[in-house]
């Protein structure tokens, strides 16, 4: 598993970050330092979620600095699609709170959707999917009013049902903030209602501001425990606590982070978000910390997830080891409890096991295609006890083994 960065990629994360730090305080950044590989800069920003921040900033710079003609037709190509995706985001989500409202559906948006309004432009958080907190027992009127929308129902499990529309958008609604496994469960389950009402509707919600802050954290640190946390994700929480700090509850927010055993987790993310994006030149350390996260793409790593799946943090945790051929037959032959939503009938017919194995990988493997076998095999066993020893460091570093 990739524990360290080039010198290369050093100075492409580094630049980033002062992109990053200028836009955000609607500064412009600084001229790009010779010898930059502006490919691999922009291929860089989109896998890292800033394709639009990085786009604007670098048009902005090119008034003043003599770019390519064929780099400012790119950056003028990548503008123009996240505007245009941004914007039909905005406009199909907005419908869906409207007619929420209209069926009388008590709703409460997440992170993207108000994430948007604490960058100086909202294109540039960009968003895979809407994420909506919901009451259960309101399914059935929740899959009425997507389906009168024009929506396309995906799946559902313990806690979320998934609604899309070609080509942008993709809704998650959550009747819980976390899943049931999860060991945050029990202390998130009736955030629906203790939400605030917002203005201008009848039926839409929010979370108050320390619940969200505090969202954000368990949120990612559960990104960070299952493949990586992103400088997104970073970002986002420096900047939802640093504009709204001066109204929390600081004494809420402490005892809560004591209960989620989160406040070493806050104190590292904080101090390293300051570092990175307080200065207009960010202080980089490169440590193992740092590197993880610029290494977590978006949402994070599928070599560090599968590592880590193959293992299990919780047996990591207890210094307990997993064979990789053990985890390998599961990944082909997962058991009953990997599919119970996917394929209902096994629930009650244990027996058809082996028929939901089948219609798994003929529809991975003919119709989506999307598997990749050798990736798929190298990722399985190409890790290292140190690759783990080193995961675990991380998660110690930071409070997450206890």
């Amino acid at each position: 598993m990739k524990r360290t960065l080039t010198d290369d990629e050093k100075n492409i994360f580094e630049y980033l970050l002062k992109i990053i730090s200028a836009t955000i305080k609607e500064k412009q950044s600084p001229v790009p330092y010779e010898g930059i590989n502006y490919k691999i800069l922009l291929k860089t920003a989109e896998i890292c979620g800033f394709a639009s921040l990085v786009s604007n900033a670098l048009l902005e710079v090119g008034r003043k600095y003599d770019f390519p003609k064929e780099l400012v037709a790119k950056l003028k190509s990548i503008q123009g699609q996240q505007l245009l995706i941004d914007g039909v985001l905005c406009y199909e989500v907005e419908k869906i709170l409207r007619i929420f409202d209209k069926y009388k559906i008590k709703n409460a948006p997440l992170k993207g959707y108000f994430l948007k309004n604490e960058y100086p432009r909202s294109d540039f958080r960009s968003v895979s999917d809407f994420d909506i907190l919901f009451d259960k027992s309101q399914t059935e009127l929740v899959r009425k009013a997507f389906s009168e929308l024009g929506y396309e129902y995906v799946q559902d499990d313990d806690t979320q049902c998934h609604f899309r529309k070609l080509p942008y958008t993709y809704i998650e609604m959550h009747s819980s903030l976390v899943h049931k496994d999860n060991k945050y469960y029990k202390y998130l389950q009736n955030q629906l209602y203790t939400a605030v009402k917002r203005n201008g509707y009848e039926f839409s919600y929010q979370l108050r501001d320390e619940d969200h802050y505090l969202y954000l954290l368990i949120h990612s640190s559960n990104h960070f425990c299952k493949g990586g946390m992103s400088i997104r994700m970073m970002l986002d929480i420096y900047l939802f606590y640093k504009h709204h700090k001066n109204n929390f509850d600081i004494e809420y927010i402490y005892k809560k982070l004591d209960l989620y055993g989160l406040k070493r987790f806050e104190k590292k993310v904080l101090q390293v978000c300051e570092n990175w994006f307080e200065n207009d030149c960010p202080v980089i350390t490169f440590d193992d910390f740092e590197t993880y996260i610029m290494l977590s793409c978006t949402l994070g790593r599928l070599d560090a997830s599968i590592m880590i799946d193959s293992q299990n943090v919780e047996k990591l945790k207890k210094g307990e080891r997993r064979s990789k051929l053990a985890y390998f037959m599961e990944s082909i032959f997962p058991p009953i409890k990997a599919y119970k939503y996917r394929f209902t009938y096994i629930n009650k017919y244990p027996f058809l096991l082996p028929v939901a194995w089948a219609s798994h990988w003929i529809d991975r493997i003919f119709i989506r295609k999307d598997v990749n076998l050798k990736r798929g095999i190298k990722n399985r066993i190409s890790y290292s006890n140190d690759d783990v020893d080193y995961f675990y460091s991380l998660l110690n570093e930071v409070g997450l083994n206890e």
